[in-house]
């Protein structure tokens, strides 16, 4: 794995990237327009036993547009999802959103095994492109100058659906707070490739949810790992199985160590509490950190 001075140095390599991203979708707090909020089981009828998921749901049917956020959740007897997950437009006559496992993996029809799914119109989705990339990074200007700001990404598959039907991408996803052009005022957030491969022409879903009514920042430290996982806490997801929960990996949080983590999260409830997970079942290290949204329950 390249090292992190390497990161810093290779986004000075051109003045052009201060245009950054094409940023499409809305703005302000993730939930200000009232979001959908899903838990979508793996079932043998939208495609348990392949490496796809399709989302039937009225909200969804036929918007194209739509930006989702995915968490795998275990729940309390699911199963392991070692896979990175994206998501995919299927137009006529299908025109529902699908949810893929990346590399090629299938989806288990296993107890509660399932999927979170977060649609806001707050999201932004944002298309790589050499003007906002730079090796590992696609940058995006949402909080610029704010490393305290937390979001969550998910990978778009076909951003241009009626064009193509998109490519999978098979990286692990986090975010890195980075400076621009070594100055502190030029400092920027990207959806970074944990692997270190170069961007290629793709997309992805990103989400603030800074001003969230729930979401925080959640490092893993020897007091809440066992194992593979990290015991998060909260009053909302605390003794309630139902709750809903996401996480993204973020490289560099303030006040934390650096950690890279080219690995896939799940997240699963036991004894009361909800915890992270990797997928891949090694220890977790010590200082992996997350940004966290909960919401009390499912959109009825």
């Amino acid at each position: 794995m390249k090292s992190f001075s390497f990161l810093l140095s290779s986004i000075r390599r051109s003045t052009a990237l201060v245009a950054l991203a094409l940023w499409l979708g809305g703005a302000g707090s993730a939930f200000a327009a009232g979001p959908l909020v899903l838990r979508v089981a793996v079932t043998a009828l939208n495609g348990g036993g392949t490496d796809t998921l399709t989302l039937d749901d009225a909200r969804l049917n036929g918007k194209p547009t739509a930006k989702l956020i995915v968490m795998h959740n275990f729940g309390t007897v699911g199963a392991r999802h070692n896979s990175p997950v994206g998501v995919q437009y299927i137009g006529a006559p299908v025109n529902r959103w699908r949810l893929v496992n990346e590399n090629g993996a299938l989806m288990k029809v296993e107890g509660d095994n399932s999927f979170n799914v977060l649609v806001s119109s707050a999201a932004a989705r944002i298309l790589a492109s050499p003007a906002n990339s730079d090796g590992a990074r696609c940058f995006f200007t949402a909080k610029k100058g704010k490393p305290d700001a937390r979001f969550l990404v998910t990978h778009v598959i076909n951003p241009l659906p009626k064009k193509s039907n998109g490519t999978r991408l098979e990286d692990h996803l986090g975010v890195i707070y980075t400076s621009l052009l070594g100055t502190p005022t030029n400092n920027v957030w990207s959806v970074l490739s944990e692997e270190i491969n170069p961007m290629v022409a793709t997309a992805f879903n990103v989400l603030d949810v800074t001003t969230a009514v729930r979401s925080f920042v959640h490092t893993a430290t020897a007091l809440n790992i066992t194992n593979n996982f990290t015991a998060i806490s909260d009053p909302i997801a605390d003794g309630n199985p139902n709750a809903i929960v996401f996480a993204t990996h973020v490289v560099n949080p303030p006040g934390a160590a650096t950690n890279f983590l080219a690995k896939a999260i799940g997240v699963f409830y036991l004894g009361g509490k909800w915890r992270i997970y990797l997928e891949d079942p090694i220890a977790l290290p010590v200082n992996t950190t997350f940004n966290v949204a909960v919401f009390a329950a499912a959109t009825p």
